[in-house]
């Protein structure tokens, strides 16, 4: 006999969406996950992983939202700096 596996596997509970902010100079990637335990989330551009740069600026928190099951959600913030 089998054993039971405990939590729920991830499903999108709002699907990626990218909205921009600043004219254009700062982008925000966003989905929402609802998982136990908490997802690891990777982010991409054409097949290549989204990496900081001398010209993008990152942050990419997680946070748990309240409520049963675990919802973690997932937001990058992408800044595009200016060429000078």
């Amino acid at each position: 006999m089998g054993s039971q596996t405990d939590g729920i596997p991830p499903t999108f509970a709002k699907k990626p969406s990218i909205r921009q902010e600043d004219e254009g100079r700062r982008l925000l990637f966003e989905c929402r996950i609802l998982a136990d335990p908490k997802p690891t989330v990777y982010w991409y551009h054409d097949n290549d992983p989204v990496k900081e740069s001398s010209r993008c600026k990152m942050k990419c928190p997680s946070q748990l939202l309240t409520g049963k099951p675990e919802a973690w959600q997932e937001t990058l913030r992408v800044e595009i700096l200016p060429i000078f």
